[in-house]
């Protein structure tokens, strides 16, 4: 037996074959009828689509046999018949040197006759082959030989068609994901707009209350009337208006524009804080049992705005898993991790049913009724952190749900 040889532009003749994405895939029906019709014409009785790999040959499709998808590439007769564009036919393998003491000519399927056309593709690449074979000792017509490597020609035509259409669906994605984050984009851009609105209306008020407090304190002290409980009472003000002032930093923080934001040095605490006083009203309203147990010096380079957006993400999701639960857990826990920042958003709510847990991160997907989510708060918080050189994954869908997100620490 002699093993096929290596072709010379191998290494560009195997990735021409992988950006073809087929082999390991099932068998198709537009593969098998072109096998089908070979061997028809051919009048064998097995006929194969083989792709040659670089140690073995993948059957696409297999007619006249059963339970094979593979053969190691040393013995294939495919192998020797990509070296040349022309058919390879072998008419007694006996009789060949090549093939005379081959395993598949000793024994099972005990090949006699092989007819192989080589699958050329438009670049020049010869992938694979359409063979037809059997185990009787003949010769092909001219025509059988004109018919097999036309065929050869249609199922590099099914190649690049589904190929092309395997393009298009990855392109028609995309567009989808860009179309809905500018969506997503025109609508933070119109909240955006919407709070620095209230916050310039509220921050008028909220300077004349400190102010006027400062002016009692000044009058009440004058007059010797501030005591102890005045005292207090003027304090709760100005802490009042100074937490008003804290939400309100922090709500401009989260709607400013990420393109123009800039990359700096932040604690993670700072972000977890930072969500913790926009959701506040919520975790107390909810009467949810929150604890946070952030590492000291976990310092990382990031846009403020969009760290803080998916840690608020995540704490929403959480919430809202929470609400049919009678005792409500909620946990943020940050630990260095290496070279990164690990944060594990835990709660104990409804979890993610099995059959979603591959898909909560794509676009347009939400478990939630319509009108309620735009399927776009895990998609997007994803995309930030991968932006960020990070990781967001769910590594525990239910009892506790836990949500993880790895970004790398600045040194």
């Amino acid at each position: 037996m002699i093993e096929p040889r290596i072709p010379e532009n191998e290494a560009e003749r195997l990735k021409e074959l992988y950006s073809y994405d087929l082999l390991d895939t099932a068998p198709e029906i537009n593969f098998d009828q072109l096998t089908q019709l070979a061997s028809a014409i051919c009048q064998t009785s097995m006929a194969q689509v083989n792709l040659i790999d670089a140690d073995r040959q993948f059957f696409k499709s297999v007619i006249g046999r059963r339970d094979v998808s593979e053969a190691p590439r040393s013995t294939s007769f495919c192998g020797h018949a990509i070296l040349d564009n022309d058919i390879m036919e072998v008419t007694d393998a006996l009789q060949d040197e090549r093939f005379h003491d081959n395993p598949f000519v000793m024994g099972e399927p005990n090949v006699r006759f092989y007819a192989g056309a080589p699958l050329v593709t438009p670049r020049g690449y010869r992938v694979g082959t359409l063979c037809v074979f059997g185990s009787e000792a003949k010769r092909l017509s001219f025509d059988q030989k004109s018919a097999l490597k036309a065929l050869a020609s249609q199922v590099v035509d099914q190649m690049e068609i589904r190929k092309i259409n395997a393009e298009l669906s990855r392109a028609k994605t995309e567009l989808e994901l860009r179309q809905q984050n500018l969506i997503y984009n025109a609508k933070m851009q119109s909240l955006g707009e919407l709070i620095a609105g209230i916050c310039h209306q509220i921050n008028n008020p909220l300077a004349i209350i400190s102010g006027r407090s400062m002016i009692l304190k000044s009058m009440l002290e004058d007059l010797k009337g501030l005591n102890s409980q005045t005292q207090n009472e003027l304090n709760v003000i100005d802490h009042s208006v100074g937490r008003i002032s804290e939400i309100l930093k922090a709500l401009k923080m989260y709607i400013q524009e990420p393109e123009t934001e800039m990359k700096k040095v932040m604690s993670i605490k700072e972000a977890v804080d930072d969500v913790c006083m926009i959701a506040k009203g919520r975790l107390s309203a909810s009467d949810v049992s929150f604890s946070m147990d952030i590492a000291p010096d976990l310092m990382i380079k990031a846009k403020r705005s969009e760290i803080t957006q998916v840690f608020l993400s995540l704490v929403n999701n959480s919430l809202e898993a929470l609400e049919k639960t009678k005792e409500k857990k909620l946990s943020v826990v940050a630990r260095k991790e290496g070279k990164f920042a690990v944060i594990r958003f835990v709660d104990n709510g409804s979890g993610i049913p099995t059959e979603f847990q591959e898909t909560i991160f794509q676009p347009f997907f939400s478990t939630k009724s319509v009108g309620k989510s735009t399927g776009l708060g895990l998609s997007v918080a994803r995309d930030f952190i991968l932006q960020h050189g990070g990781e967001l994954k769910l590594t525990c869908s239910v009892n506790p749900t836990t949500f993880e997100v790895k970004l790398p620490l600045f040194s």
